[in-house]
């Protein structure tokens, strides 16, 4: 499997249960890839990463526009992701302490907190400056 093809996988995984953090880079992507999705994909019902999902396993037809296009998709998920798996790393006590039926991925427990971190002493420092360095308070 091609490291284009793993951070699809990544990146349609993702996409299945997330929010999109930048729907600019996504619909860039689109617009890069749609003479590309005419071609490979007519018959693809767009949502759910089903079309991103039809290029990547066409990807040795792609043009290199839209190769590039699914290359900084992929880096924005991941990105994405890497701040998600830091947050849930330094704030998982307090999600569990004072956000209980909170669960990660739809924003819910990150608007918790943030409103905690504010208001609860108990909030450690450590969950506080990672939500303050990805900019959620």
């Amino acid at each position: 499997m091609t490291n284009l093809m793993m951070r699809s996988l990544v990146v349609l995984l993702f996409a299945a249960g997330s929010a999109m953090a930048e729907e600019n880079v996504l619909a860039r992507a689109v617009a890069r890839c749609a003479d590309d999705i005419d071609a490979y994909c007519p018959h693809v019902k767009p949502g759910n990463g089903r079309l991103m999902g039809c290029l990547y396993s066409n990807e040795t037809k792609i043009s290199s526009e839209c190769g590039l296009a699914l290359n900084a998709l992929s880096l924005e998920y991941e990105s994405v992701i890497a701040k998600g798996a830091d947050i849930i790393d330094a704030c998982e006590t307090e999600r569990e302490a004072f956000c209980p039926t909170a669960e990660w991925g739809q924003g819910g427990v990150v608007k918790c907190l943030a409103l905690q971190s504010h208001t609860v002493e108990s909030v450690s420092a450590s969950c506080r400056l990672t939500l303050e360095k990805h900019g959620l308070i």
